[in-house]
């Protein structure tokens, strides 16, 4: 499975315990896959389209991983209100389902890889079962008087932002948080002294603010990308003018880069100017080993590379922050 090369503060955030179940999990699925699935070529990232009896397309997804009749996906997520496991056996159906169709199988197996807390599932799907899920989602989707639910899928929905569903469980909460003693706490929060209107504040800002700002971040970038599409046919779109950005400044030569500067600095001082990334070691290892035809997977790569440094991994102090407890989600 391909993961992006996450942020600073994104690994800092990250415990202990997630990236040792994280490692735990990606050695439990390999091992199922080479075992499951002997002599066929492990897939990842495969783009799965489901069709109906008409063989037109109904939907489509991501696996994380494929091997033959064998397949695999990773999930990090803890439905925080049950305190349970999130069920995901309807969306691996389809996934299977789609794989089925694409090869011609009757039956497949499927792993899901829980993270937190660390689980391994493991499913036998049919071809016939798997398609009565498919036709029980479609009729589902078809009816009239079904009106959207809040379920925990919102937070990957792109039809959030106008949901009737979510935005008047928004309303409450906005409402809760403009209760707060002080008013001008939106635009003083240091001004918060009350613990509890503090914590109303905080819980607002990150299960509400966040998510919209996240989605109406990806709406900007959706226009701005059609934006550039729609001038680059010749159409003049008001205000706007169709410009090239200057592209970032790399160096891929980096011997060539230090004996242009020798004469005025040492190697030391050279090399207190690089940053060198993990992610961008690990992905630069897997390359070196054929990449998708090579014997490791990207993150097993990646995990690969990180253990051979560990000796001279320096993890840089943390800044004080408030972590909510597990509990806590959702408490508005």
């Amino acid at each position: 499975m391909q993961l992006n090369n996450p942020a600073q503060e994104d690994l800092d955030a990250v415990e202990q315990e997630e990236v040792e179940n994280c490692q735990w999990v990606s050695g439990e699925m390999r091992r199922f896959l080479l075992d499951a699935a002997p002599g066929h070529p492990i897939e990842t990232e495969k783009r799965i389209e489901v069709t109906d009896d008409h063989m037109q397309e109904v939907t489509f997804g991501t696996a994380d991983v494929l091997a033959g009749s064998v397949g695999g996906d990773w999930k990090s997520s803890f439905n925080f209100r049950k305190y349970k496991l999130q069920d995901f056996r309807a969306q691996m159906e389809l996934y299977a389902l789609g794989r089925m169709q694409q090869k011609g199988l009757k039956t497949m197996q499927w792993v899901i890889g829980h993270i937190m807390p660390r689980d391994i599932k493991i499913y036998n799907f049919t071809l016939e079962g798997c398609m009565a899920t498919r036709d029980l989602l479609i009729r589902r989707r078809a009816d009239p008087h079904r009106k959207p639910q809040v379920c925990f899928h919102c937070q990957d929905c792109k039809f959030f932002l106008e949901c009737p569903a979510v935005n008047p469980r928004m309303e409450i909460v906005a409402q809760c948080y403009t209760q707060l003693a002080a008013p001008e706490a939106l635009l003083f929060p240091e001004g918060i002294t009350d613990p509890k209107d503090m914590s109303k504040a905080i819980i607002f800002c990150e299960d509400i603010v966040k998510k919209y700002m996240k989605r109406l971040e990806d709406v900007a970038k959706r226009l701005s990308a059609a934006g550039v599409s729609l001038a680059q046919t010749g159409v003049e779109i008001p205000y706007f003018e169709l410009k090239k950005n200057a592209g970032a400044k790399i160096i891929e030569d980096k011997d060539g880069a230090f004996r242009a500067l020798e004469d005025k600095m040492t190697k030391d001082d050279f090399y207190k100017g690089l940053t060198i990334s993990i992610p961008n070691l690990g992905r630069a290892y897997w390359e070196a080993q054929g990449g998708k035809k090579g014997p490791v997977t990207l993150t097993e790569s990646k995990l690969l590379v990180e253990g051979a440094l560990d000796s001279v991994i320096k993890r840089k102090e943390g800044s004080p922050a408030l972590k909510r407890f597990k509990q806590a989600k959702g408490a508005l």
